[in-house]
């Protein structure tokens, strides 16, 4: 597992590494996550690349935007019951 702390150090690193799943943050310095999965998708070789969401944003708006932009989940930070875990093995 590698970590950034921000979009524009996670487009760095996916760009240096083999990265199997991605888990962002939408709130993030520099680059957030909406931008970040915009870079993502716009990358011939990171376009099908599962990306997950895990913010405290659940806003309807942001998530449908959010998941058109190209995340595979949208999981809320508060939400107890969420497959996070089971999201990642099945990518």
């Amino acid at each position: 597992m590698l970590i950034a702390e921000n979009g524009r150090k996670a487009i760095e690193i996916l760009e240096e590494e083999q990265i199997d799943a991605v888990v962002l943050d939408i709130v993030m310095p520099e680059m957030d996550g909406l931008e970040t999965i915009k870079a993502i998708r716009a990358d011939e070789r990171l376009k099908h690349l599962p990306v997950m969401a895990v913010t405290s944003l659940g806003e309807s708006k942001l998530i449908e935007e959010g998941l058109k932009l190209g995340f595979n989940e949208w999981e809320l930070k508060l939400d107890k019951s969420a497959s996070a875990g089971k999201t990642c093995q099945n990518h």
